[in-house]
């Protein structure tokens, strides 16, 4: 073995770099419930392996990081019962349970289980706990991190045995949360697991049964160390507790049932001293109006980094109001990522635009992504108030304004100012939003030298175009954009013969920069065709 091996920095770099080849990925992207986790490649744990069997001295290490990660529990069972696996997995019968010899060979290993996850398919792993059912000693014993996805809730109640005060990462799958072994959970994990810091609930409905909320309410509120949450509705109480809690640093949940009023009021109970959510890092909600939230933003406290927002009711003053409450000295130096999606039927005001003036308080941040995705309220942005936005932010690597609803026609930027974005945001790699592309645009020698090589899609949305110039505007796109290998514009469904020409006419300007990228051989289909599209009612 190399002496550089013999270094203790040295050799965990080495296995922690084989490690991150263990990660899981589906083995399908579709459809969503036959996923199985495998291994990004097999060659990080064929090289553990490898290492494991190597020499003495790094036998035990790599056997630490091989059985660090696994996302099943099948190999310990091969441990055992190696002839044994193909015929379990087929038939309905239960697992025999562990001999006691049997059990100190899968102890030997588990103990070295760092992070498990069980997928919705995974029959093995509930039939191998299934036989455990008696045994008082944990299984994994030092489990940090448990994904629970097993989408069967008869055989839920198995999670207890994977259940241990190591555990700081958990995240389950509840189903619609009022089975009755789901509920028993919700009861018992924070006694058995005190120490959970992260802490994430999937349900397959939108909205969980009063039962389950009532369930996930109390066990939150029972989990004071929790760094990370993400679930769906929760009641008061756990929103209170939430607001006060100095350890929290994300928090993502679906609140739509919570009033404005209901947050004034705990915000209320906040003091100086103790802010709400004052050391919240990354705030992802889902909110009946958007004006609900900027109750608890007026601390100067909180250094927030990313703030994402999906709701139903908005206006131009809420919004305004919002921006400006989330507008202090410690955010400007600290938020970087904004997210605004409007899910509703539209705003309350549909006529009001949106514009420079309400957008304004922005420019006080260092951003680096900006996504806003409002459905009636028109933007209205021109060459010089858009520039002037994005030379605030010259880090900037996200750009989505309104890319897919409504901008005011006869107040929309240019293809030169597309250009000369792109110019005073050198990172740029994603942008969508309208622009007038009727004309093309006179450039000095300066702007025609301008490049990014970063943008290989852009959204241009309901932008309008000219038949006229539509060769002349893919190849203007494919001088400055030189990585472009076409564009993504979805038009919403309109009996407006405007904007269906709109979609024919960028349908176009897409297929002539995927050949001039020599992306189709002749007589194969334009892959824009599957992105580009009408959507119906």
């Amino acid at each position: 073995m190399h002496d550089a091996l013999l270094i203790t920095e040295v050799r965990s770099s080495i296995l922690d770099f084989l490690v991150v080849d263990t990660a899981p990925h589906p083995r399908k992207p579709h459809p969503k419930h036959d996923l199985m986790p495998k291994d990004t490649r097999r060659a990080g744990r064929r090289a553990l392996s490898a290492l494991a069997r190597t020499c003495r001295a790094l036998s035990e290490p790599a056997l630490d990081a091989l059985w660090r990660r696994l996302h099943s529990l099948e190999p310990l069972l091969r441990c055992v019962r190696a002839k044994a696996i193909s015929v379990v997995e087929v038939e309905p019968e239960t697992l025999a349970p562990f001999h006691e010899e049997e059990w100190d060979i899968v102890l030997r290993y588990a103990l070295r289980v760092q992070e498990l996850t069980v997928s919705d398919v995974d029959t093995l792993s509930i039939k191998i706990l299934q036989a455990l059912w008696f045994h008082t000693t944990v299984l994994l014993p030092n489990l940090r991190k448990l994904c629970w996805s097993h989408n069967d809730i008869t055989q839920f109640a198995t999670i207890r045995l994977l259940l241990s005060p190591s555990l700081v990462d958990l995240s389950v799958w509840l189903d619609d949360g009022d089975h009755t072994s789901i509920l028993a959970f919700l009861e018992r994990y924070p006694t058995i697991s005190p120490n959970i810091k992260s802490l994430r609930f999937s349900h397959l409905f939108q909205n969980s049964s009063p039962l389950a909320v009532a369930a996930i309410s109390r066990a939150i509120s029972r989990s004071p160390d929790l760094e990370v949450l993400n679930c769906h509705e929760i009641d008061g109480d756990a929103i209170f507790h939430l607001i006060q809690s100095p350890r929290l640093k994300e928090f993502s949940a679906r609140l739509r049932h919570h009033r404005p009023d209901d947050f004034r009021r705990l915000a209320r109970f906040s003091i100086p001293d103790c802010p709400p959510f004052r050391n919240l890092r990354v705030l992802n909600l889902y909110l009946e109006d958007i004006s609900s939230i900027t109750p608890c933003l007026h601390s100067t406290h909180q250094p927030f980094e990313e703030v994402s927002l999906e709701f139903f009711l908005i206006t131009p003053k809420g919004l305004h109001e919002f921006f400006s409450a989330l507008n202090s000295t410690t955010r400007q130096q600290t938020l970087r990522r904004i997210k605004l999606v409007d899910s509703g039927p539209g705003g309350i005001d549909p006529i009001q635009q949106l514009d420079f003036e309400l957008l304004k308080p922005l420019l006080a941040f260092s951003l680096r992504r900006l996504d806003v995705d409002l459905r009636i309220n028109p933007i209205s942005l021109n060459d010089d108030e858009l520039l002037q936005l994005v030379k605030a932010w010259p880090e900037l690597e996200v750009f989505n304004l309104n890319q897919h609803n409504l901008w005011i026609p006869s107040r929309l930027p240019s293809l030169r100012s597309l250009l000369l974005m792109v110019a005073r945001c050198p990172k740029l790699h994603t942008l969508g939003l309208c622009v007038d592309a009727r004309t093309i645009p006179f450039l000095t020698a300066e702007e025609l030298a301008i490049r990014n090589v970063l943008i290989k899609k852009l959204e241009l949305g309901y932008s309008p175009i000219a038949s006229p110039v539509v060769a002349g505007v893919a190849q203007f796109l494919l001088d400055h954009f030189p990585s472009l290998s076409g564009l993504s514009s979805r038009f919403p469904y309109s009996v407006d013969r405007r904007i269906q020409l709109y979609a024919t006419m960028w349908r176009e300007v897409s297929i002539q920069i995927e050949e001039a990228r020599g992306e189709n051989a002749p007589g194969e289909s334009s892959d824009s065709d599957s992105e580009m599209y009408i959507d119906g009612p």
